[in-house]
């Protein structure tokens, strides 16, 4: 809307009804402060690196960051699926990822993502460390393929082949560097 606009008299009507019916700046600060005064765990959500929009030179606050992540690592609990191990190098790195993110240990290769309290922006991040930790996924796997399949058995099932191919072409790359070394093509 332009700034000189007028508003139709039923929409002014409509916001000075609730501009009344809100919490004032006053209301809005005592709510907060009792919040913030609660003996509950408290969380810090930002978009950006906490460290970073802490005072120079305090770096405290990310080694209390490390120790709380480490230390609230706890124990698979009771899900509807049966625990199943990792079986190799790709399901145990995921696995990894996956109790990094979620902070539980034990996790199986059938554990509904969601289950363990995974939510839409840890999953995110969590498609974003894959595609860290096995770049050759970055085109080939989705958010939407890991909704249809939210568990490290279908993401594994899903990049496998990806990591394959990638692995092939690398090697036949070898080999043909390796040829054209043994015939002095340069």
């Amino acid at each position: 809307m332009a700034a000189n606009m007028r508003l139709p008299a039923y929409l002014l009507e409509q916001k000075e009804h609730y501009l009344r019916s809100a919490i004032g700046n006053e209301e809005g600060v005592n709510a907060f402060a009792a919040v913030l005064a609660r003996p509950q765990p408290q969380w810090l959500v930002t978009t950006s690196d906490p460290a970073l929009s802490m005072t120079p030179g305090n770096s405290d606050f990310t080694a209390l960051l490390t120790s709380q992540r480490t230390n609230q690592s706890q124990q698979r609990p009771e899900l509807t699926t049966a625990y199943l191990a990792p079986t190799d190098g790709i399901e145990t790195s995921l696995i990894g990822i996956w109790q990094e993110l979620l902070g539980f240990e034990g996790i199986g290769m059938r554990d509904e993502f969601f289950e363990l309290g995974g939510d839409s922006l840890l999953a995110t991040r969590l498609l974003s460390r894959i595609r860290e930790v096995f770049p050759a996924t970055t085109s080939m796997y989705s958010m939407r393929d890991f909704f249809e399949a939210p568990t490290v058995q279908g993401i594994t099932d899903a990049i496998r082949p990806v990591l394959t191919m990638a692995r092939l072409a690398k090697k036949r790359q070898d080999i043909q560097r390796e040829q054209d070394l043994d015939e002095g093509v340069f």
